[in-house]
This record gives structure tokens, sequence and C-alpha cells, in this order.
């Protein structure tokens, strides 16, 4: 029995052995299949990387082609800058066309970018210091000291005096948050700098030109002409080298005289100039001891003289040749009033005549309304300045013209007038629906003719003289007891009853300007209350502005007088 269990179990045991065999044998079979399969599949990926990398190498040149194709062909200069500020040897091709040089790669940016500029060394030094202090450090430096980079250089054109004008662009190149290189962007902007110049002076031509027709021509050729004579006169006073306060202050009031007037015109060019002439000579004023500087003083006269002979330049080359035939017409015109006082009594009564004389008189003269119509235009633009709105003007000349060559000085009497009530006599809208005004301000013109003068009434409905305010800057304590004494201070100079100093009044120049204009011209110029002091010592007023007979031309019982 143990023998035949022994048997037994080496039987069962062989049939075990056997298959085990057989079961390593099929995992061998699969093993073997797999490895081959891994070995095709490493075939198939070594094959197809050489096709991604053939693709890849190929897409790369095309890239790299692109890139030098963009280098060659863009019309900027482009540069890489590599540590120690050196440039790389890859640069757009229209950099040695901005630089008229081949020697680019491999120099020193400062020698390519800043020589021959108009930048300081220290400036230079202070660009080198910051790409130093940015390149191969953390970008947080470059943003700290990217300010001291240019981007505006002048340099001086090769074999040439002019100056070439580059716009520079600095663009930090950024890995894992550290400054590598420094891209450069350099554009010449120089030709397209002289075209904006030169558009730019054709703009402003333009703007000069609407502005003389917006006022007509005869204002501006009238202005021109009181503009010169008031500046040769301070010209004089500057070179006659006698410092006073007097002369001083007649200066500023000229100046200011001739920015009223350029307002009033709308000429905003001029204004802005003599506004800058204006505020050197407030602060001579200001501090008058040691302060007169005649060559600083006959600078800011040129620049205001520069700004009105380009008014005048534009006058003649774009409009002056277009008003040829107004010229002949002015001739006749001429002519005929030449002629007037040859006509004799007899002749006089003709109707004919009698037409004859009215249509030259007529235009030898102007209305009131005729005469201040360049101020009744810049009323709108200046009550927005002021927040109010417009005033209404109204005007009763009962037929009296005034002659044209008095136009300028009645003109320079108004803009002042004018200027005053906008600014500080017409008061706020809310002011004025206090007081139950009406919203709108009024002005009032009113002419009549007396047996020895002309009388013009001007008057506002605003608020009046502030009396206290003004009696504080009387010199004379018995001045203040006196209000009519009182009004008459702001004839003097420096004296305004504006709390401050505005672009449109309040320099205490404007009405000692009026009277110093009346006067030269044998008129004058007064004030009469209007009504009593209210509880704010407020009081309000009429200026009355006597005029000689001379100033107007009259017909009266078909009897024409002729001056």
């Amino acid at each position: 029995m143990q023998k035949l269990e022994l048997v037994s179990n080496k039987i069962g045991q062989g049939i075990y052995d056997e298959k085990i065999n057989y079961k390593s044998r099929d995992e061998i079979g699969r093993l073997s299949k797999s490895f081959d399969n891994m070995r095709q599949d490493i075939k198939n990926f070594t094959e197809n990387l050489q096709e991604i990398v053939q693709e890849r190498t190929l897409e790369l040149s095309r890239k790299n082609q692109d890139i030098q194709c963009i280098l060659q062909n863009l019309h900027q200069g482009i540069f890489i800058l590599l540590e120690d500020c050196i440039v790389h040897h890859e640069y757009s091709a229209y950099l040695e066309e901005i630089f008229q040089t081949k020697d680019i790669a491999g120099r020193r940016m400062v020698d390519l970018l800043f020589g021959q500029s108009t930048i300081s060394k220290n400036d230079i030094n202070q660009v080198i210091a910051s790409l130093d202090s940015s390149l191969g450090e953390h970008e947080i430096n470059y943003d700290a000291n990217d300010h001291l980079l240019p981007t505006e250089i002048h340099k001086t054109i090769p074999n040439s005096s002019e100056l070439q004008i580059l716009e520079v662009d600095w663009q930090p190149i950024v890995e894992d948050d550290y400054v590598t290189k420094v891209m450069v962007i350099v554009k010449d902007v120089t030709e397209y700098r002289k075209l904006q110049v030169e558009a730019d002076k054709k703009s402003k031509q333009l703007e000069i030109i609407n502005q003389i027709l917006d006022s007509s021509i005869d204002s501006f050729e009238a202005f021109a002409v009181s503009f010169q004579k008031i500046m040769t006169e301070t010209r004089a006073i500057i070179l006659a080298e006698t410092p006073s306060i007097s002369n001083l202050e007649l200066i500023f009031r000229n100046m200011h005289t001739i920015k009223g007037n350029s307002r009033m015109y709308g000429y905003c060019f001029l204004a802005d100039a003599v506004h800058e002439a204006e505020e050197s000579y407030s602060e001579m004023q200001k501090h008058f001891e040691g302060s007169w500087n005649s060559q600083i003083m006959l600078d800011h006269l040129e620049s205001v003289e520069l700004q009105l002979a380009e008014y005048l330049e534009v006058f003649k080359a774009r409009i002056g040749d277009k008003i040829s035939g107004d010229d002949q017409s002015k001739k006749i015109l001429t002519q005929c009033i030449s002629l007037l006082p040859k006509i004799s009594a007899q002749d006089i009564s003709q109707p004919a005549v009698v037409e004859l004389i009215e249509i030259v008189q007529n235009y030898d003269s102007s209305t009131l309304k005729d005469i201040i119509s360049p101020i009744l235009n810049s009323i709108p633009s200046i009550a927005r300045e002021l927040h109010k709105p417009p005033p209404a003007v109204h005007i009763i000349d009962n037929g009296i013209r005034i002659r044209n060559k008095y136009c300028s000085l009645l003109n320079d009497v108004f803009v002042h007038c004018i200027r005053n009530s906008l600014d500080h006599g017409i008061e706020t809208p809310d002011e004025r629906l206090k007081k139950e005004k009406d919203i709108q301000g009024n002005i009032h013109f009113r002419l009549k003719k007396t047996e020895d003068q002309v009388i013009i009434h001007y008057l506002d409905d605003g608020k009046g003289l502030n009396l206290p305010n003004l009696a504080k800057k009387a010199k004379n304590s018995k001045v203040k007891d006196n209000d009519q004494d009182i009004a008459n201070l702001i004839f003097q100079s420096g004296v305004s009853t504006a709390e401050k100093v505005t672009s449109i009044s309040g320099r205490g120049v404007g009405m000692d300007a009026v009277k110093s204009f009346l006067k030269e011209q044998k008129a004058d110029i007064s004030i009469q209350f209007t009504s009593e002091r209210n509880s704010a010592g407020f009081r309000t007023v009429e200026f009355i502005i006597s005029l000689p007979l001379s100033f107007i031309v009259m017909r009266e019982d078909k009897i024409v007088q002729i001056a």
C-alpha cells in the first residue's frame, strides 16, 4: 500500500509538473509577443520622433526666417541690450538707417543711442546706473528705475546741423521674475514732428482767420492800429530808463487794456501772450524796489509783438488780398469826404447833395451798437467763464452816429466797463433770485446830445459799488466821510472792489485806464448814484461819459456840420 501510494504520489507529482511547464511556455510566448510589440512601438516612436524633430526644426527655421524678415523690413529700430549695456548681434536693419552706421552689433548702447545727443552727461550716467541695477536682477528693480530711461532723444544728424528726434521705448525681457535683457525700440520721428509743426501752424492760421473774420476786418484793422500805438508808447517808457512806480503802472495799464481788447475781439492767442506779460509786470508792481528790469520788460513786450505780427502776417497773406475791392471803395469815399468842405451852402440844400452827404457821412461814422458789437459778441463766452447767463444789452442812441476815428477809443472804454459789470457788478443767478431780480442781468446804454457835448449813460442792474470796501483803500481819512469821494477812488490805479483777481478783471486798472483814455481826447467820465446805500454798504451807480461834439456826425434842420 505504501509503495502504491508512493507511486501514485509520483505520478500525481509528474502530472502537476507537466502542468507547470505548459503554463511557463504560454507565459513566455505572451511575453515574447509583448516584447515584439514594444520593439515595434519603439521603432514607430523613433521614426515619428525623427519626423517631429524635422517638423519642429523646419518650423523653427521658418520662424527664424520670419523674424529675420521682420527685422530686415520693419521701419523701426529694434535691438536687445545684454549685460554691461552691450547691443545684441541681432537687430532690425532699419537701425542702420536711423543711426547712419553698420557698426551696431556688440557696441555700447551709450555710444550708439546718446552720441551727439542733447542729453546731459549726468542724465546719461543715471540711465547707465538704472540699467546696470536692473539687468540680471529682480524685475522690481527695473520698475523702480524705469522713469530714468528717456523716451525722447534729440541728436545731431551726421554731416548736418539739424536735429534728429528719436522716440525710445524700453521693454524688459523677464524670465522667472528676473530681467535677463532689455529690448529697445527706436523710432525716428523727425519728419513726423516737422509735419506736425506745419499742421499745427496751419491749424493756428485757420483759427486766426476765423477770429479776424468773426470780429470783422474793420475791427481788426482798428485794433491793430490801437495795439501798435499802445506798444510804441510802452516801449518808449521802458527804453527811457526812468524807473518809477507811475511808469510801471502805466505799462501795466497798457498791457491790461490790450488784453481786454484781445479777449473782447476773440483774439485768444494774443490775449494769452499779453496775459503772461501782464503777470510779470504785476509782480514788478508788488515788489517795485529794485524790480525794474528793462531787458525782461522788453522781452515780454517782444513776445506780445511777435504774436501780433503773426496775426498781421495771416491777415495780409490769407485775407488782405481778398478785400482789394473794398480798399478801392474806401479810396473813393475818402476822396468824397475831402470834397465836402468845398460844397457851398446853396448846393447843400439840393436833395441829391443832401443824400450824397448822408451816404458819405454814414460811411465815415457808426452807431454805438456797431462800434461795440465785438464786445457784445464776446459777452456770452465771458459770462460762461463766470458761470453767469449773458446779460441783456439795451442801447438807446437817439440817432447819434460817432465818427469812426473814435471807435477805437470807445472800444477801449467800454471793454473795461462791460468786463467789470460782468465780473463783479452783476450778481450770480442765486444772488439775483434772493434779491427778487431776473436771473439774467441787464446793461444799459443811452446817448443824448446837449448844446456843447454828447453824453453816454452806462449802467448795469447789479449790486453797485462796495463803498465800505473802497473806503478801506482810501489814503486820506477825509475821503471816508463822503460817498462821492469814495466812489471816485475807482479811478485811481490799483483800486478795485473785486474780492479776488481774475482773468476778467479785478486788478484795479480798468477804470483808471478808462479815465486816462478819455482825458487824452478832451473827454471825461464821472459817477452818478442811482440809489441810497443798502444795509451791506452797496450803492448802485451809472457812469456818465462826456464827449466833445467833434466825436459825432450831426445833421439838424438840414444843416450839415462838417468837422
